[in-house]
């Protein structure tokens, strides 16, 4: 067998995200449109450019609720920003049981969890998905997201085996790309059966037992 480690994606993989539901949280407690507080925190470049320091690890936690708060002119307890901020996912079950079929079947294969996002949703999002992994190789850890290659060495040197006997997983065609660049294999995930597919080409038989 071929495949020694699964490098895959946590949001819109193994667990889906809703940016519209912190919006809403947001928008409930401060009395603000929701169009006005997703334009902050979302679509304006001061938002992106925020959040995306704080998914490198540019700024830490106290920094991004300070910032946040001043471009929405209140403030908020420190644990309901950060119970708004973390509420936007759910379970994508399908994906995290194939998982774990993955894990009782084959248990020399090696699952690391390659994501970008803050500490704080990062947090949350490894507690719905419930995966024992190997590694998790998250970008306010490294301080670079995917696509950079910076993201992706740092996962091949966790992982410990060599590049082409690994699967990178993730549902952006652009980090899959940036995969294969770095000689990584990828999957691009779009359905489960996809999914499975891929890894029965890397030699992973999933139904094996399913009717013993």
């Amino acid at each position: 067998m071929s495949l020694k480690a699964i490098l895959i994606d946590l949001g819109n993989v193994l667990v889906f995200f809703d940016r519209h539901r912190v919006v809403e949280h947001f928008a409930s407690i401060t009395g603000m449109s929701a169009d006005v507080i997703n334009f902050h925190l979302n679509k304006s470049a001061d938002g992106q450019a925020r959040l995306a320091a704080f998914e490198e690890g540019r700024i830490g936690q106290d920094e991004f609720q300070t910032l946040t708060q001043r471009v929405l002119g209140q403030s908020f307890p420190i644990k309901l920003f950060w119970a708004m901020h973390a509420d936007l996912f759910s379970a994508n079950y399908p994906v995290i049981n194939l998982l774990h079929r993955v894990s009782s079947l084959y248990p020399d294969v090696r699952l690391l969890a390659v994501t970008n996002t803050d500490e704080v949703r990062l947090e949350r999002m490894l507690l719905l998905a419930g995966i024992r992994f190997h590694e998790v190789i998250a970008s306010c850890h490294v301080g670079s997201k995917k696509p950079d290659p910076r993201i992706y060495q740092a996962a091949i040197k966790r992982a410990g085996v060599p590049e082409q006997d690994c699967l990178f997983v993730d549902d952006v065609p652009e980090n899959c790309v940036a995969a294969e660049k770095n000689c990584i294999p990828s999957h691009h995930y779009q359905t489960l059966a996809g999914l499975e597919g891929a890894l029965g080409e890397r030699g992973l038989n999933l139904k094996k037992g399913e009717n013993s």
